[in-house]
Order: structure tokens, then C-alpha cells, then sequence
């Protein structure tokens, strides 16, 4: 399957954080290609980000949380890195989502 012909609706949203130009279209781009083996099963995506204050003065954590439907499945990665957080919850997302009854179906066999 071809990552463009994947119809799952994908939401992205940043709570107090401006994103750079493009930043969306790369996550969307990277979550259809991890997903793309499972999008036929999703109905939805929905991706939160926001940056959270750390302890220490002028330091930032990223909170990324990946919530998949129907699966009713909700990731929450938090990282120093914003690319990091979304990479470790995207890898998560289909780790967990496997072995829910995710999986692709096995592939016919045409012997008689």
C-alpha cells in the first residue's frame, strides 16, 4: 500500500507552541508511512503537542500524545526534542497497536 492512497484522517494540534512552516505536513507525512501497514483499520489520528516547563529555568520538554481511533488508543511521549518525542510516539503508536487486532491480515495462499 502506498502511503498517498491512505484515507485514515490525521489531526494535528500544538497547545502554546508555534510551529515552524511545514512542521504539520512532516508529521502527517511521517505518520502515514509508520501507519500505512494498519491505516485501513483507522478511522483517525489525533496528534497533540505541546511544550511543558521543566524544573530548571528556560528549559523545555515536549509532550506528544497520539490518540487512534477506533483502536481507543492514546500514546503519550515527553522528550527534550520536539522530533524526538513525535518519533518515540509514532513508533509506540504502532508498536501497541499490533497486537490489538491491528495487524494486516495474513496473505492469501492459492494452493489447492
Amino acid at each position: 500500500m502506498q502511503a498517498d492512497n491512505i484515507t485514515m484522517h490525521i489531526s494535528i494540534r500544538a497547545k502554546d507552541l508555534d510551529l515552524p512552516e511545514g512542521f504539520r505536513e512532516g508529521v502527517e507525512r511521517r505518520l502515514r508511512l509508520a501507519l500505512a501497514r494498519i491505516a485501513d483499520r483507522l478511522a483517525g489520528v489525533t496528534v497533540r503537542i505541546e511544550a511543558r516547563d521543566a524544573l530548571a529555568e528556560g528549559d523545555a520538554r515536549y509532550v506528544c500524545r497520539i490518540a487512534m481511533t477506533p483502536a481507543r488508543l492514546e500514546i503519550e511521549e515527553e522528550h527534550d526534542r520536539l522530533d524526538t518525542a513525535i518519533d518515540r510516539a509514532v513508533e509506540r503508536a504502532l508498536r501497541l497497536a499490533t497486537p490489538l487486532g491491528m495487524r494486516s491480515p495474513p496473505p492469501s495462499s492459492n494452493r489447492t
